[in-house]
């Protein structure tokens, strides 16, 4: 025979389960929050990573055929390490991989995404990499600086950042939670 809770026993049944709806929705809220926030912060970040990468003559010299290929490499390693990102790749106007941390990486194709970089603007958005998992990418276009073929694309500069994952999500919303 089973024993039915008082009254007072289903009031609080009740309200803990009330509780823990509240709690899980405002969790799901702050991690959705901080994702975005991620989002906006990083992408602005890359992208004026991404410009400056895209600005430096030892890219734009690297980019073209006669360009030293070890140089670009390196630069763009110093600028990766430098900014923290996840990745920086360089390509030449073909979008043949020339600068990646990833060695399989090189003379691929890198993918734009729907990214209008080869335009000459500049595109942020989320990808999900095979190599680093989900990210937000920052592109920007190399132009040229010579005279009679200035504003002309001769590469894109893709600066990448991981996004956390969902426990380093928590662990840095647990501030806002705690609130």
């Amino acid at each position: 025979m089973t024993r039915r809770l008082s009254l007072t026993g289903q009031l609080l049944v009740l309200q803990l389960a009330i509780i823990t709806v509240v709690v899980l929705g405002v969790v799901l809220v702050t991690v959705a929050q901080e994702n975005a926030r991620f989002r906006d912060s990083e992408g602005r970040r890359g992208r004026a990573v991404a410009e400056t990468v895209a600005d430096s003559t030892l890219v734009r010299l690297g980019t073209q055929s006669d360009g030293s290929l070890t140089a670009l490499r390196i630069t763009a390693e110093n600028y990766r390490t430098t900014s923290g990102s996840t990745y920086i790749v360089v390509t030449d106007a073909d979008l043949r991989v020339l600068a990646s941390p990833y060695p399989d990486q090189l003379d691929t194709r890198l993918p734009l995404n729907g990214s209008p970089v080869l335009e000459g603007r500049g595109w942020i958005g989320t990808v999900d990499d095979d190599r680093a998992g989900r990210t937000v990418v920052a592109m920007a276009p190399v132009m040229e600086d010579v005279r009679e073929r200035v504003g002309e694309v001769i590469g894109v500069v893709a600066v990448g950042h991981r996004y956390p994952s969902t426990a380093e999500t928590l662990r840095l919303a647990a501030p806002t939670l705690l609130t």
